[in-house]
């Protein structure tokens, strides 16, 4: 979104958060400071914190789109792996809401393909947006993700996909036991606080020089209107769903906790030869 948001030249504006994502404060404070275009948000395991809206606040964050009158666009990508989560905003704000999800998560990243459910008034410019950029889905990906739902695949790969995340999050927890974890326990993956005096981007680095691939809070970092960083935690995103086996993520793994029990200085230090233990 933070991509397309600059191809597009767009100005996106952070909006602070609480233990349930999205706070129906912060929303109204920059709806009083200026006019917002759209909302983009993610009620169910937003990315990177894991956090998921009760339904509570989504019924606020809907009542206050639709007293001002902006569009939502809902992204519930990861909703398919907390399937007692609540139900979407667009349940709240139908008129309001552009609802998105997709197959690159649920089933496998490469037949392309997602769904989107939006108001009438907004299937024609919506449309018109599609064929511009993309055409149309490949009609052959599109039939091959038809008979995935159809017959039961679908349905059985999202549960394949639950129970490997799960136990992925254990493996990764028990390697944590002290530091501040925000995760869910069938989310693909953590949002680690880093002790101090490490950074997110420095312990990035040291990371990935050790050839483990992991997101600094940087990279998730939105401004405020004054175009200044809003605050954030000293933080990193774990991905555990993108490793192909156990073994090479409990290796992965392995390597962050031991950068992370050392100082910055004494990671960067040891360079290739950082020992596992």
């Amino acid at each position: 979104m933070m991509a397309l948001a600059r191809t597009l030249h767009l100005r996106l504006q952070g909006l602070a958060m609480d233990e349930e994502g999205l706070r129906p404060d912060a929303l109204e404070s920059a709806l009083r400071a200026g006019p917002i275009k759209a909302l983009y948000i993610v009620p169910t395991l937003q990315n990177p914190t894991t956090r998921i809206m009760s339904e509570t606040r989504r019924r606020q964050i809907a009542a206050i789109a639709i007293a001002h009158d902006i569009i939502l666009i809902e992204d519930d990508a990861y909703g398919f792996l907390i399937p007692d989560a609540p139900v979407p905003l667009a349940t709240f704000a139908p008129a309001h809401t552009i609802y998105l999800s997709s197959t690159s998560k649920s089933l496998a990243p490469g037949p392309r393909i997602g769904h989107a459910l939006l108001p009438e008034h907004l299937i024609d410019p919506f449309l018109a947006a599609v064929r511009a950029t993309s055409w149309m889905a490949p009609p052959v990906m599109a039939e091959l993700v038809s008979r995935a739902i159809a017959v039961g695949t679908a349905e059985r790969l999202s549960l394949a996909k639950r129970r490997e995340a799960a136990a992925r999050q254990d493996m990764a927890l028990s390697r944590f036991p002290d530091l501040a974890i925000e995760t869910k326990p069938t989310a693909f993956h953590l949002w680690m606080r880093l002790p101090e005096p490490w950074r997110g981007q420095e312990f990035a680095t040291a990371a990935r020089r050790l050839g483990v691939a992991i997101s600094p809070v940087e990279a998730f970092a939105t401004s405020d209107r004054s175009g200044g960083r809003l605050p954030a935690p000293h933080a990193v995103r774990i991905s555990l769903g993108g490793v192909k086996s156990r073994d090479l993520l409990a290796r992965g793994l392995d390597i962050l906790a031991c950068i992370v029990r050392q100082r910055p200085a004494a990671a960067d230090a040891a360079g290739p030869y950082l020992s596992i233990v």
